[in-house]
């Protein structure tokens, strides 16, 4: 990406402290001795331009960077000025980190930021991880603009765990085009569960009662969440929104049913709105279309393995979303779609 120092605008690569190994054991949450750091470098020369990490040998120290960030940093142009204005990364403490760029700036002064969310904790159950980038969209809803950043946790080093308990996070954020007045740190409890689909249609097994309260309860939060409820059930990798409909998968780990063979486990692919986790589709082809239920947020994929991330295709003018080999034709309201092509000679 680009970003400008003073008055010199330059090419950079912006990339994450990377991996402690010592985050392969399962032991609650402590302090990673590498790792915990961000880094942006002359593309050309491959020179420090802006270092941060939880030291004074940091260009900007962050004394709550405790913990490794091996995921990619998710850099945000949100003016369109071929800037980077916004990163965003999650670490091995459950928490997830927001900076912004000053562009102009000398480098005292480029990079602010801080923990805008803690969802990790001190017991086994709590003891969230994220490995991948989030993923970060703009929601309109009226006259207001909002980013929805996605992420959910899961143990990679150890996708067979089946004692954390892993959610998939919606974080709403209004501060959309320039920095926050001050950076707050959501926790759980900032944010609605929406695991019971209560936003949802009303139907048998969701009352109108429950979905009332449950829009009055989700306009007073900063965003929601839900629990991954498949025993072991974790996110392995970075969601995708389009045009306001997130797709991800989990893995759950199962037993096999049949003597010394080796169980692949079950993927799984959610496909929900991002405004309140509501499902889009009858995937369990139960009921009609106007009474999405809870079981609606997701589908299993044929697939046996730990499942990628989903990608998005567009082909003849018509949205694809796969995952791996699998994939579906999706309804897209954008007006603006970005487009790649390859020139040949």
């Amino acid at each position: 990406t680009q970003v400008k120092i003073n008055n010199a605008i330059k090419d950079v690569l912006i990339f994450s402290g990377g991996y402690d190994e010592n985050q392969d054991g399962s032991s609650p949450r402590t302090a990673d001795s590498v790792g915990g750091a961000i880094y942006i470098v002359d593309a050309e020369t491959g020179a420090e331009l802006w270092t941060g990490g939880n030291s004074n040998t940091f260009d900007e120290e962050f004394t709550e960077m405790l913990y490794s960030i091996p995921a990619d940093i998710r850099v945000i142009d949100i003016n369109g000025d071929d800037l980077a204005d916004q990163m965003y990364v999650g670490d091995m403490g459950g928490q997830i980190w927001r900076f912004d760029i000053s562009n102009g700036s000398n480098v005292g002064s480029l990079v602010t930021g801080a923990v805008i969310a803690d969802f990790g904790g001190a017991t086994a159950a709590e003891n969230r991880r994220f490995y991948h980038s989030p993923d970060v969209s703009v929601l309109s809803e009226g006259t207001s603009k909002y980013l929805m950043i996605a992420i959910g946790s899961g143990f990679h080093a150890h996708p067979l765990d089946k004692v954390i308990e892993d959610r998939f996070y919606v974080i709403r954020d209004s501060n959309v085009y320039e920095p926050p007045t001050s950076y707050t740190k959501l926790t759980e409890s900032d944010l609605y569960d929406a695991t019971e689909n209560h936003l949802g249609h009303v139907s048998a097994s969701n009352t109108l009662v429950q979905q009332t309260a449950a829009v009055t309860a989700l306009a007073t939060k900063n965003g929601w969440f839900i629990k991954l409820e498949g025993t072991g059930e974790k996110a392995l990798a970075t969601s995708a929104t389009i045009s306001g409909e997130l797709f991800f998968t989990t893995y759950e780990p199962t037993a096999t049913s049949v003597g010394c063979t080796v169980s692949a486990g079950t993927p799984s692919l959610y496909h929900i709105n991002i405004a309140g986790a509501t499902p889009v589709i009858n995937y369990d082809g139960i009921g009609i279309d106007t009474e999405l239920t809870k079981s609606d947020r997701k589908v299993q994929l044929r697939t046996p393995a730990l499942p990628p991330a989903p990608q998005r295709l567009r082909i003849d003018g018509q949205d694809i979303v796969c995952v791996g080999t699998e994939c579906q034709t999706i309804t897209s309201a954008e007006t603006l779609i970005k487009t790649y092509w390859l020139e040949e000679d």
